[in-house]
Order: structure tokens, then sequence, then C-alpha cells
């Protein structure tokens, strides 16, 4: 049993806008997921560079803080001092003031010298900590540093 011409043209015509209506939500799904990946990548990427230039921009902040607080009279006279601990309030209230999370001084060896905030150990050596080693050599660095709790 043979179909009919009109029924083979009818079959063939719904056939081929199936396989084109498939392909079109491939084609469709594909390229509205490739635009979201896109935008989410670059969204991403933004708040990257974002993030980066905040930190930056707080990281010279807090290197212009350390500078300006180490060549200032109350670093100077705690250094002078033969009891560093006499002058801990008025280091304490510098710490608070540059918004410092502590604030440790050393002597040229990288001994610490005082301590700001509990606990007050002293005598510890930190020559080895890479910016301690640094700002030794007579550079100010800065940069990012988890410590443990127990420095």
């Amino acid at each position: 049993m043979r179909t009919s011409l009109r029924k083979r043209i009818y079959l063939n015509f719904v056939l081929l806008v199936v396989i084109f209506g498939v392909l079109g939500s491939l084609l469709g799904a594909f390229l509205i997921n490739k635009t979201a990946v896109d935008e989410a990548q670059r969204s991403v990427k933004l708040n990257l560079r974002s993030a980066w230039g905040v930190i930056h921009g707080k990281l010279e902040e807090l290197r212009i803080l350390v500078s300006v607080l180490g060549t200032g009279k109350r670093v100077a006279v705690a250094y002078a001092a033969t009891d560093p601990a006499a002058y801990r309030a008025s280091l304490e209230a510098a710490r608070r003031q540059c918004g410092f999370d502590f604030l440790s001084l050393t002597d040229e060896h990288g001994r610490v010298i005082l301590r700001t905030v509990e606990p007050y150990h002293v005598g510890d050596d930190l020559s080895l900590d890479p910016f301690v080693s640094s700002a030794l050599k007579g550079s100010v660095p800065s940069g990012l540093s988890i410590l443990s709790a127990q420095r």
C-alpha cells in the first residue's frame, strides 16, 4: 500500500519542521548557555579586579602609615628608652589610631622588644619573617600574611 503523494509531502514537511525545530532549540540552548557563562566569567573577572584594586589601595595606605609611624617620635622614644614597655600605652593609641590589628617593635636583629596587644611577650626572634627581614634591610614591605594565634 503506497501512500499518496500529498501524504508524503505532508509527512516530509512535518519531519523537516520537527528536525529544524529540534536543531534550533539545541542551537538556542547552546548559545544562551555560552552567553550566560561568558557573562558570569566577565562579571567574576571584574569583581576580582575591583577586589585586588581595593586590597592594593589598602596595602599602600598601611605601608604609608607604617612608614610615617616608624619615623615618628613615639617609636623613636620607645627605642631610645631602657624600658620600652613604659611607652606601650602611647604606641597602643597609635596602633588604634592607624587601625592596625597589632603593632610590635623589634630591635635591629629582629627580636621583639615591645608588643601592643596581649600577650605582651618579648624576646622572640622574627628575623626570618619575610616582612621583618625586608624591613631590617631598609625597605618598607607590604603584603598579606596569615599569622598563627601564637604570633
